[in-house]
Order: C-alpha cells, then structure tokens, then sequence
C-alpha cells in the first residue's frame, strides 16, 4: 500500500433537507494524509498557493485531524511549512 494517499475523502456531505427534497453539500477531502502502515495515518498535510495564508491550512487540518483522529498536522503554502500537534 503506498503510505500516503493524495486527495482523500473522508465525508460524503453534509445532508439538507428542505421539504420532500434532499441534497448533499461538499465532501470533506484532506489533501494529503500519511500512514505509517495500512488503516494507520499518522498526519494530514494541507497544501495551499502561496496566496492563502498557512494558519487557514493549519486550522483546515487541525479541524480533519481531530475528526478522523490523526496525531499531527502540516500545511505549507509553497513560501512556507508548519507543522502542529493536534491536541486532545
């Protein structure tokens, strides 16, 4: 299994309800999570243009972090690389 996966969704979308019709809103997609072995990640990596800021990639992957419980995050926005804990 190659040990990180590009892309990854991890959410089929929030579900709205209006009425007798329904609809999906975005999926949650991390761009990067690293895996130290198989159904075992251990970082999401969140790339932005070097016009976006690196907080919103940290806060973007502190926020999937904690919902797929993964113990680190990076974000890098080509200019820059940051790497965070996720805390408890």
């Amino acid at each position: 299994m190659t040990q990180i996966r590009e892309e990854v969704s991890f959410t089929d979308g929030r579900i709205y309800v209006k009425g007798n019709l329904t609809s999906r809103g975005k999926r949650k997609r991390a761009d990067y999570i690293l895996y130290y072995k198989a159904n075992i990640p251990i970082a999401i990596i969140e790339a932005k243009s070097n016009k976006q800021s690196i907080k919103a990639g940290i806060q973007q992957a502190l926020n999937y972090a904690k919902i797929l419980d993964i113990p680190s995050v990076y974000s890098s926005n080509v200019n820059m690389t940051a790497l965070a804990p996720v805390a408890k």
